[in-house]
């Protein structure tokens, strides 16, 4: 949540592994105090699937730490 009222949702996966639908996603949602959704998508080589991470909201930014991702194959 921002000081201004927002929220912001960072990447994530949906289902486990083993699941056939099973995605990581790499988009950033951010959902105003009026309830208006905006979302940003990203090419993979801006913006890597994120999931098992951290966003930390230091002063005016947003620190990611962490991340499992897709594996390499």
């Amino acid at each position: 949540m921002l000081p201004d009222g927002r929220l912001v949702r960072i990447g994530g996966e949906y289902e486990d592994w083993y699941d056939p639908d099973f995605y990581i996603y790499n988009d950033v949602i951010v959902t105003d105090a009026e309830g208006r959704t905006e979302i940003f998508g990203y090419p993979d080589k801006v913006f890597p699937p994120t999931d098992f991470h951290t966003a930390n909201l230091v002063d005016d930014r947003i620190f990611i730490m962490g991340n499992l991702s897709y594996p390499f194959v």
